[in-house]
């Protein structure tokens, strides 16, 4: 009765050691790790970060993958995107994470996950990320002062922090008693800007004297309601002088009518000695017996270059002269 017990005992005894020498006989897999570093992070918004994840203990022979997920209030597998990208290394078996411009959204703790064909899913301990509030835009603006003269064109710039989400952004320019904000004019303002790159202008096309005063540039941002500024920029636009026509485009023409005028004034000057000349000449060919002649019997003309006409009425009355002798004089004029 007692051998029972011992023979009912043997049997699982032996399959017992069955099991264990077959296990034996089948080599287990070396042990993994899967190590993510940084533990921490805590950057500004607007930033751009990243961590990484490397697996040691794995043949790369196996067929593995890596993936990232974010635990905050539910889990959230990631992948690539505009803003989230990560790059798998084949080579040493590792994984990069990067956000770029990041929001108070994106804080939560990330967690690399590696699993193969030959072994359970393992998870890293993960990065703690924490994004803070960005409360000044850091605005900066130049030239701080500017003095030119009316025509040219004056151009101011502003650089700010980008925050977040830029789509929420936007900047105005404003001048001291202008009221109100700046907006693009043809032919007088352009204003353009790149968020992305936190880069904002305002340019004055051929800028006149009303257009001094001061002028400021202002960040906002409309999902949060804060702003922020710089110093201003002060232009002072002076009147143009001793500019003889007017010609905000520079055409040039005070100077081509002072040309003008300058050859005309020669032009007379040279003339008026031409007939000097010949008077001059004409007075010397002038007989001496002439002088006399002249003296007596004035000519009816002081000009050579006039012609005498004479108009002779001849009536058959028989009337007496009013005087006894009359003169006449016969010019021969010049030869055409």
């Amino acid at each position: 009765m007692r051998l029972r017990p011992a023979a009912c005992f043997l049997p699982s005894l032996a399959l017992l050691l069955l099991l264990r020498a077959g296990s034996a006989g089948k080599a287990s897999p070396p042990p993994i790790s899967v190590i993510q570093t940084p533990p921490f992070l805590n950057v500004e918004e607007g930033s751009t970060l990243s961590m990484e994840c490397r697996v040691e203990g794995v043949s790369t022979e196996e067929l593995w993958f890596i993936a990232w997920r974010k635990m905050s209030h539910t889990q959230m597998q990631l992948e690539n995107s505009s803003k989230i990208c990560f790059i798998v290394n084949e080579a040493n078996i590792s994984s990069t994470l990067t956000i770029t411009a990041a929001e108070l959204v994106d804080s939560g703790k990330y967690l690399c996950s590696f699993g193969s064909t030959n072994r359970t899913q393992v998870s890293s301990n993960g990065t703690q990320v924490i994004i803070s509030e960005i409360t000044d835009f850091e605005v900066s603006q130049t030239p701080e002062h500017v003095e030119k003269e009316e025509g040219t064109n004056v151009t101011m710039e502003c650089r700010f922090r980008t925050v977040g989400n830029t789509s929420t952004m936007f900047v105005k320019w404003s001048r001291d008693g202008a009221g109100g904000e700046l907006t693009n004019q043809e032919g007088s303002r352009v204003l353009s800007q790149d968020l992305e790159k936190g880069l904002a202008s305002l340019t004055l096309l051929d800028a006149r004297v009303d257009d001094s005063g001061s002028y400021k540039c202002e960040v906002e941002n409309s999902a949060r309601n804060r702003s922020g500024s710089g110093p201003r920029s002060h232009v002072v636009i002076k009147e143009r002088k001793n500019e003889p026509v007017t010609n905000r485009h520079g055409g040039g023409v005070g100077v081509a009518i002072g040309a003008g005028i300058g050859a005309a004034i020669l032009f007379l000057l040279l003339l008026l000695s031409i007939l000097v000349w010949r008077c001059k000449k004409k007075a010397k060919e002038t007989p001496a017996g002439t002088e006399n002649e002249l003296q007596k019997h004035p000519p009816l003309t002081t000009k050579e270059s006039d012609v005498t006409y004479a108009h002779l009425r001849f009536n058959k009355r028989e009337v007496q002269p009013e005087s006894e002798v009359v003169y006449a004089e016969v010019k021969k004029g010049p030869r055409h």
